[in-house]
């Protein structure tokens, strides 16, 4: 593995040009693979450097008001450097190292499958920020992953891809991306509303009409996007202890003691992470029957699909 394929390196306060100048190199190195030779590689860097610049922008009108103390500007951990930064840095390792597995497992993911990850690491979160200044931007929790699936799809029939993608393609994959992204993913119906469908259940709906190998292809999409927002919990240098405080402070913002009690205090953020990591990370709900992970049955048979089929069996971070 070259040294660019590494877990994330950056702090949350890292400049912002060390941590961009580090990007443009990942994503360069990316989109020299094979995978993209049939089209303008120039021009689909830039395409990429607009959606970027585009969801920084959104970002930073919140970024701004909060560090002037304004209430409910209080994304202390869902900002730049997570949404922006962390998970499409992240992103563009996990597809190039996909792409540089060369086998059937990575054959399966096409140019626009390789997009949908990127996009949907750009996308996932923006629905936190998409309607611009509100009271309470950490309360959009409960709607913001639909608003991000919906903000990206919109976001591609305004800012459009360059000539020879199939942008349709792009959409329906990105959105499967984003929607993995929901936490907790439930593979149950709760109890206490047994009519609203389960994580699982919306994914699977997700894909219901796609042939089995484009099913192949959502699935790989889902947990890479799913891989590089983990990303934030397993592999940033600073997220325990420091990141995570202010996820639980963000969430305390919601609904007061939400954020303890998910996250823990401070003496149990030890044990929150190692299983955190051996729950989430390493046991991903999937629709394949080859994999380690729990399963249920699938027309996708031969993809692995558990987050440590990217990495080998190395039983420390995922990336």
């Amino acid at each position: 593995m070259n040294e660019q394929l590494t877990p994330y390196p950056f702090t949350e306060n890292e400049r912002e040009e060390v941590v961009e100048e580090a990007m443009r190199d990942n994503l360069l190195g990316l989109l020299e693979a094979p995978l993209f030779d049939r089209i303008n590689r120039k021009e689909l860097f830039d395409t990429l450097n607009l959606y970027y610049g585009f969801v920084k922008e959104l970002f930073s009108e919140e970024e701004e008001l909060r560090a002037q103390n304004v209430p409910g500007a209080n994304l202390y951990y869902h900002g730049i450097p997570h949404c922006v930064f962390q998970t499409p840095r992240d992103a563009i390792i996990i597809t190039r190292m996909i792409i540089e597995r060369d086998d059937k497992f990575s054959a399966h993911l096409t140019l626009e499958g390789a997009l949908a990850i990127i996009g949907g690491a750009f996308f996932h979160d923006v629905g936190h920020v998409s309607d611009g200044r509100v009271d309470n931007y950490a309360a959009r929790t409960t709607i913001h992953v639909e608003e991000s699936m919906r903000m990206f799809g919109d976001t591609v029939n305004k800012l459009g891809l360059p000539e020879g993608i199939d942008k349709e393609k792009v959409k329906r994959l990105g959105k499967i991306g984003i929607h993995g992204t929901n936490f907790p993913f439930t593979t149950k119906r709760s109890e206490d509303k047994p009519d609203v469908p389960s994580r699982l259940e919306e994914a699977k709906e997700l894909v219901k009409n796609m042939s089995p190998d484009e099913k192949k292809e959502a699935h790989i999409v889902r947990l890479a996007v799913q891989l590089a927002d983990l990303g934030g919990q397993c592999a940033r240098p600073d997220y325990f202890p420091d990141l995570v405080k202010k996820l639980r402070e963000e969430l305390n913002s919601v609904t007061p003691g939400l954020g303890t009690t998910v996250i823990g205090k401070n003496s149990e953020l030890r044990s929150k992470k190692d299983s955190f990591i051996h729950t989430f990370v390493k046991k991903q709900p999937a629709f394949t029957r080859n994999t380690k992970a729990k399963t249920v049955p699938s027309q996708a048979p031969n993809v692995e699909i558990t987050a440590l089929a990217f990495f080998g069996n190395e039983p420390s971070t995922p990336l």
